[in-house]
């Protein structure tokens, strides 16, 4: 991990060498940001609210294949590069962008870049895609806040390598990915992510599929705190989850619709999935040790107004989370001893949605918008710890 850090800090130092930023944050702002960006490293949401623009390309099994930010359209990009760029800059409103109970809103403006490197076997599937395929990506985001809340100022970068095996004649999808975040808050290191995982997805029939996966993060925050409030953390997530695709995931061509009900459902959505996950927190400081459920919901390639390229996603998810050591701060019982656990319940609603707009003349490029809307509640035993953000984003990309 310190050659990591080593490596993340050697890369950012160029990145904000321009960029005006204020003085150092409060314990009590970085506790509260600390809590934030764990959440939003968990759900897939970025820094600054919006998803990454390193958009991939058509769903097909595991977890390579995220809700948020696919092409909005069933076609291909028109490119036979296996390398890409691409520029989104992103403008938005945040409610609460320091996860306070002091909700102090703020517009902010944002940029994202990304680039990627991918590789693909010969031998494909009409629905799955290649038998291998691999890739490498790079992303770096970063917002500036207005008014009170400049501690909300933010670049994050992200480094992932993927890779994924189609297993047909079993129908079995394999999966693995590495990959680092580091974030830069207020100008100062604030936190680095080191995430590990893999997942394999069984197909039950041609459109209904099941999936066991793992996932590995190694989170280290950079500011002083007191011992108990340690949120350094080792944390592992099992989770099974149910994959139901409108279209069959099949070998060969794809059959026509068998009644008018599997036609309308083709027309509507391109996939839904119910996961269910435990997660175990192992952190430094007692106040953060933690297991937790999750519940999630999804809908990808949601298009009912029959536009070919308008789409949306859908994800909603629910986590109970309880702390297993008292908490430091918990209010003073009657024997003056504070001996409270900390007990949370989150919801997490994200609503995008996404737009092609058009390919550039000659395979110059792509241009893509998106709309997104973001729902954080953190409901807490442990009244400083309740928050609710809302956050509304939008941006233009440009993918070369």
């Amino acid at each position: 991990m310190r050659l990591t850090r080593l490596v993340s800090a050697a890369i950012l130092s160029a990145a904000v060498s321009s960029v005006a930023l204020a003085d150092e944050p409060s314990n009590v702002t970085s506790q509260n940001q600390a809590n934030r960006l764990a959440i939003f490293h968990d759900y897939g949401i970025s820094a600054i609210g919006s998803t990454a623009a390193n958009m991939p390309g058509d769903s097909g099994g595991g977890i390579i294949s995220p809700f948020m930010g696919h092409y909005a359209s069933t076609e291909p990009v028109k490119t036979f590069r296996p390398w890409y760029i691409s520029a989104t800059p992103v403008v938005g409103y945040d409610d609460n962008p320091e996860a306070s109970q002091a909700q102090t809103s703020s517009i902010f403006a944002g940029f994202d870049l990304a680039a990627g490197y991918g590789w693909q076997s010969q031998e494909a599937y009409p629905i799955l895609g290649p038998l291998w395929s691999a890739n490498v990506t790079y992303d770096l985001q970063g917002a500036v806040y207005e008014g009170n809340v400049k501690q909300a100022n933010v670049l994050q970068q992200n480094v992932r390598a993927e890779a994924q095996r189609h297993f047909l004649d079993e129908g079995i999808v394999a999966s693995g990915y590495l990959g680092d975040s580091y974030t830069n808050y207020h100008g100062y290191s604030f936190a680095n992510s080191l995430d590990l995982g893999g997942a394999v997805e069984g197909f039950v029939l041609p459109q209904l599929s099941a999936e066991l996966g793992y996932d590995y993060s190694h989170l280290q925050y950079f500011y002083s705190t007191t011992a108990p409030q340690d949120p350094d953390t080792e944390r592992n997530f099992l989770s099974a989850a149910l994959h139901f695709y409108t279209l069959p995931q099949v070998t060969g061509a794809i059959p026509e619709a068998p009644d008018r009900f599997t036609e309308i459902l083709r027309e509507t959505f391109n996939r839904a999935t119910l996961r269910f996950g435990h997660l175990w927190n192992k952190s430094d400081g007692q106040d953060y040790s933690m297991e937790s459920n999750r519940l999630t919901f999804g809908l990808e390639g949601v298009h009912p107004l029959n536009v070919r390229d308008v789409y949306f996603d859908f994800l909603y998810g629910h986590e109970w989370q309880v702390y297993q050591h008292p908490n430091s701060i918990a209010p003073p019982s009657l024997t003056k001893q504070p001996n409270a656990r900390r007990s949370d319940h989150l919801d997490i609603i994200t609503l995008r949605a996404n737009a092609r707009l058009f390919d550039l003349p000659k395979g110059r490029g792509t241009m893509l918008a998106f709309l997104q809307y973001d729902m954080i509640h953190d409901w807490s035993n442990i009244a400083v710890r309740n928050f609710d953000e809302n956050i509304v984003s939008v941006g233009v990309t440009y993918r070369y």
